[in-house]
């Protein structure tokens, strides 16, 4: 199999092409010298293409320039109010109404039932505010191994892929939360969250209401059937339009350095 240059300018190639052109045309038309009009028409015609391939490449390359501008634009402003709605100096807790059942006479039973479905300390994460923020939690080897990160400019945008079953609501909600406001507003695309087939309440109605708060960041994605969870990451990468997709646990929290833009890049 021959091989060629994949870099070639494609002018420089139409250029080749007419120039091959001519010499064959002057010796052909040595030979047939009534055809010179049928032969002028074609170099003008050629050329006319030229012209009009420049133009057409020029024009596409704005174009895409421009859309590519104005989607860095509106992720920058999109996620920059959604970093100013969940400030952590202010914490939001979630409201449980409709939630969880109203508070038995035996609380610690109750906790208990909780820590059963969930297995972890569900009470805490409800009444624990959904827009906390960690500290950089590096070691100090690790941060001057690191001490800083690619321009913000040079990295490619970013997907984020949640998949979830039952998850609890004040943990799914902290995890979304958690990447908004520790990932660069630039770089954050979208957010695809994948329902494998929940059947509490919660991760129901309720949950979509929830996400009315994230504009057009979240994605929310349901499979009818528990499908497991490399086809659940499949549909999250085919609904992802990133330039990059990170797979992430959707009971998460990540510290101001965790999804750092050399991780990123």
């Amino acid at each position: 199999m021959g091989t060629s240059d994949s870099n070639q300018d494609p002018l420089d190639s139409l250029k080749l092409a007419i120039l091959n052109f001519k010499v064959k045309f002057m010796i052909w038309h040595s030979k047939r010298p009534h055809t010179v009009k049928a032969g002028v028409i074609l170099l003008l015609l050629c050329g006319f293409i030229a012209t009009n391939v420049r133009i057409t490449v020029v024009s596409n390359e704005s174009a895409s320039s421009t859309r590519t501008k104005s989607v860095r634009e509106h992720r920058f402003q999109r996620n920059t109010k959604l970093r100013e709605l969940f400030d952590p100096d202010s914490p939001v807790m979630l409201d449980l109404d409709g939630i969880r059942d109203p508070y038995p006479n035996d609380l610690e039973e109750y906790k208990k039932k909780l820590f059963k479905e969930n297995m972890f300390n569900t009470w805490v994460s409800d009444h624990t505010a959904i827009n906390r923020l960690h500290p950089d939690m590096r070691t100090r080897k690790c941060m001057a191994r690191f001490p800083s990160y690619l321009p913000v400019s040079e990295l490619p945008s970013v997907s984020i892929v949640f998949i979830f079953v039952d998850e609890c609501l004040s943990v799914l909600l902290r995890s979304i939360i958690s990447i908004i406001l520790t990932t660069p507003p630039e770089l954050l695309h979208d957010i695809v969250l994948v329902d494998d087939g929940s059947k509490k309440l919660e991760n129901g109605k309720r949950l979509e209401e929830e996400l009315l708060l994230f504009t057009d960041l979240c994605k929310l994605v349901r499979h009818e059937t528990r499908s497991g969870l490399m086809v659940a990451r499949t549909t999250g990468a085919e609904h992802a339009e990133g330039d990059v997709v990170v797979f992430l646990d959707s009971h998460i929290e990540l510290c101001q350095a965790g999804l750092n833009r050399s991780s990123i890049g």
